[in-house]
């Protein structure tokens, strides 16, 4: 059993096995000949009360309070914030010595909590976006969209990144929800069956540049980096290097695709 289990520590934890003896946890990734492990959001999330962690508690990590901060409940220590910090580098600094890559779930797309974030308590109405009726915008269906069209909000997403990959060595950044950045209407009720219905004035022309404005600094920062966008609609270019005049995302995870299966599946 991890003597961390939960823990960034216990990411890597050594010398584990099951009751039949075969290697698990960090080894059998390493026997695996694993060279990229992406980990699901690491950074600080709201549904976890870190000031009592004798209770079970779970969160997958899809409800941001704060981008630029490792999650405390997974640190040993979540009451002395430079131990978070310590062990969150001891976890990466340990893959990258044996030879693995680490990619982060990056959801910068939206926030647990318009009302009580430090966003809104900043400059109330900035940095998420409202709907034609003043109402809180649930594009990405969770609701709380960070408005990505507001030159500061994506200053601070792409200095974000910077920090994650200068600060902490992380090798990439898997984007979620990009389909709700790059159209007006969060890609729904649209039907992609044509390049007419990529560029019919839907597209969020803001948006696109700061996501290829991201890309491009990220491998400036890391030239080896690997970024992935969660897209459904399949616009063309997201996935081709800025040169050739793409957005410059290295992969387009096809997030339709399975869900598309569940959704045959369940019916």
């Amino acid at each position: 059993h991890a003597k961390n289990k939960g823990k960034f520590l216990g990411l890597i934890e050594r010398g584990l096995k099951t009751d039949k003896g075969y290697a698990t946890g960090f080894d059998h990734i390493l026997e695996m000949g694993v060279t990229h492990v992406q980990l699901m959001p690491m950074f600080d999330f709201a549904s976890i009360d870190e000031s009592d962690l004798s209770r079970e508690q779970y969160n997958w990590g899809y409800d941001p309070l704060n981008y630029n901060v490792p999650e405390g409940s997974y640190s040993l220590d979540p009451f002395h914030g430079e131990v978070r910090v310590k062990e969150f580098k001891q976890m990466v600094e340990a893959m990258h010595n044996n030879g693995i890559s680490v990619v982060m779930d990056v959801v910068y797309n939206h926030m647990f909590d318009r009302q009580t974030s430090s966003f809104e308590n900043i400059m109330p109405n900035y940095y998420f976006k409202l709907g034609d009726n003043g109402e809180i915008s649930n594009g990405s269906f969770c609701g709380n969209d960070v408005d990505s069209l507001r030159p500061m909000c994506r200053q601070y997403i792409v200095d974000s990144c910077k920090m994650w990959v200068k600060e902490y060595g992380f090798d990439g950044f898997r984007f979620d929800g990009v389909t709700s950045m790059l159209y007006y209407s969060h890609g729904l009720g649209e039907a992609f069956c044509g390049y007419g219905d990529y560029y019919n004035g839907h597209q969020d022309d803001e948006a696109i540049p700061y996501l290829t404005l991201a890309n491009l600094l990220i491998h400036e920062v890391n030239p080896k980096a690997i970024t992935i966008a969660e897209e459904v609609s399949g616009m063309p270019g997201l996935a081709a290097p800025f040169k050739d005049g793409g957005y410059g995302f290295d992969y387009r995870m096809a997030m339709n695709v399975p869900d598309y299966w569940i959704k045959t599946i369940k019916e």
